[in-house]
């Protein structure tokens, strides 16, 4: 009897207690860019996403010089954009701190455009676009310019530049290294002219100036300055000047790096 009421009263047993769910590991993720291996950090424009399913964006198009966030373990892609460079890679993240660091291959491209060899630098607009860049499709623009002696920060690659001023064009080839700054030259073959029109040794309003080929019905260029410049490629050419509401025009020979002023004299 005694066991009975001892076993009828007892308190039931507890029940087990299930070990603590372990938290998801997290990492403190850091990320930076940089020219060229060893190289400084440079400003860049980050766009981080996490892999899951489905994946997540987690930066979206930052500035930060350093970005810096907790994410738990895992696969990211992680996008830079810095000036002209553009970068996308992939990493699995592991620690508790973390630095990913992004080499984007940068070099510099120096290109000087001129009337022709020998000739001084010139002002002009420059074009650039890629042909074996990571990054960029062949044949994609990278960039414009109107600096006249620009300093371009490129990704590694090859690349095809034009230069441009008034109706000449010269384009090249040339290869960007990383870490290195290239030189290019650019000979338009070409020459300067500035017209002016006279009557008699005085000035005269102008209308307007056109600029042909010698037999082309078409002109290559325009202008409604009185006191108007070209850049012409070397060659044959007929100027033509509108005063009064008549056409007077006369021939012109240009040679390579010439610079020249020219007097059309109105009847």
């Amino acid at each position: 009897r005694a066991l009975a009421e001892v076993t009828a009263t007892a308190a039931p047993p507890a029940p087990a207690t299930p070990p603590p769910a372990q938290a998801a590991a997290e990492t403190n993720l850091t990320l930076e860019a940089v020219e060229v291996e060893g190289g400084p950090t440079v400003p860049a424009n980050w766009t981080l996403v996490a892999l899951a399913d489905p994946p997540r964006q987690l930066i979206s198009n930052s500035g930060a010089p350093r970005p810096n966030l907790r994410v738990p373990a895992g696969r990211y892609e992680v996008q830079v954009r810095a000036g002209t460079a553009r970068l996308a890679e992939r990493f699995d993240t592991s620690g508790a701190q973390m630095t990913h660091r992004v080499v984007l291959n940068i070099g510099t491209l120096r290109p000087v455009g001129a009337l022709a060899p020998g000739a001084p630098p010139r002002g002009g607009n420059w074009t650039v676009w890629a042909d074996e860049v990571p990054g960029f499709r062949a044949g994609e623009q990278v960039l414009t310019s109107g600096a006249a002696e620009p300093s371009m920060r490129l990704t590694q690659g090859s690349y095809r530049i034009r230069f441009q001023a008034g109706e000449a064009t010269a384009e090249t080839e040339v290869f960007v290294p990383a870490g290195q700054a290239v030189q290019a030259r650019l000979d338009l073959g070409a020459g300067e002219v500035t017209l002016n029109a006279l009557r008699a040794g005085g000035a005269v309003a102008v209308q307007g100036w056109e600029v042909r080929r010698p037999g082309q019905a078409r002109p290559v260029a325009t202008s409604g300055a009185s006191r108007a410049r070209f850049v012409l490629p070397a060659g044959e050419w007929l100027v033509r000047v509108r005063v009064e509401n008549a056409w007077h025009e006369m021939p012109l020979a240009l040679a390579a790096g010439q610079t020249a002023d020219v007097i059309l004299a109105v009847p």
